[in-house]
């Protein structure tokens, strides 16, 4: 389908697109979504009958982000349908709370205003995980088990919002308010909530891996326009599992990162037993 941005979509290409989001190949749905968002609002009321209309939540997931990158509306009231309705899917309800606060903070700056308190003033860390250990001597974690890690870690923080992306490098989307949190706080209730997992697991204290979390912010353009991609301003936050913290930092020269990095682009938790 080929859409010039000064003439309106043709009734065929419409009904190519609507076609598509009902093709089974999530490679063909999911393209369907891409190019329906880029139409954008000319095209959300497709877009919004179909989040509430199917069954898939990875296509459902797909319709949250193309929706909220809209910013129409009619598109934030259906995801706030999909977080109040008790029979969403849990990740989808998940996008879609992240996708929101997204949105409205994308809203704040649009409107020039100051992000307070009152009108969310929200920033947002992605994690990775680098397991540095045998895994005969600390399990690994799936993708899914990682981001329970902290779902589980932050229940007593109800502003903090946690999310599994679907990204081959970031697994966890944390957003949370700098009005009661710092990046760095929020890397340490990391760094809490995975020595908490692995005591679960039956790890004695004292034989728990040394945990690091290194955190930078994105100043460059982005890469990517995906929602689960690194954004401008985004925290990017590695957190390491690894037998020595003093040789994981040596090995990838972080005292020289730090060197060449203002103070408040950078952070280090160190959890050592």
């Amino acid at each position: 389908v080929i859409c010039h941005p000064d003439q309106p979509l043709s009734d065929e290409g419409v009904a190519g697109l609507k076609a598509a989001l009902q093709d089974p190949n999530p490679v063909v749905n999911i393209a369907a979504v891409m190019a329906m968002g880029e139409i954008g609002e000319p095209i959300l009321d497709i877009l919004i009958e179909a989040l509430r209309e199917t069954d898939n939540p990875a296509l459902a997931i797909s319709l949250v982000n193309a929706i909220a990158s809209i910013g129409d509306s009619r598109g934030m009231d259906v995801l706030r349908w999909v977080i109040d309705n008790e029979e969403s899917d849990s990740y989808v309800k998940e996008s879609a709370v992240s996708a929101l606060s997204r949105s409205e903070m994308t809203a704040g700056f649009n409107r020039q205003i100051p992000i307070t308190m009152n009108n969310l003033s929200l920033s947002r860390i992605l994690l990775s995980h680098n397991f540095d250990i045998p895994s005969d001597i600390i399990p690994t974690l799936s993708r899914e088990e990682f981001a329970e890690v902290f779902r589980i870690g932050f229940g007593d923080r109800p502003s903090c919002q946690i999310r599994l992306v679907n990204h081959p490098h970031w697994i966890v989307e944390i957003v949370f308010d700098r009005g009661q949190f710092s990046p760095k706080q929020i890397g340490e209730f990391c760094s809490e909530a995975l020595a908490n997992k692995r005591i679960s697991q039956g790890i004695k204290p004292q034989s728990l891996p040394d945990i690091l979390v290194l955190g930078g912010v994105k100043t460059t353009p982005p890469t990517s326009a995906s929602p689960d991609a690194l954004q401008t301003g985004d925290w990017g936050v590695d957190v390491v599992e690894t037998i020595s913290s003093n040789n994981f930092l040596q090995g990838i020269s972080w005292e020289v990162t730090v060197a060449s990095k203002p103070v408040e682009e950078i952070f280090k938790v160190e959890y050592r037993k």
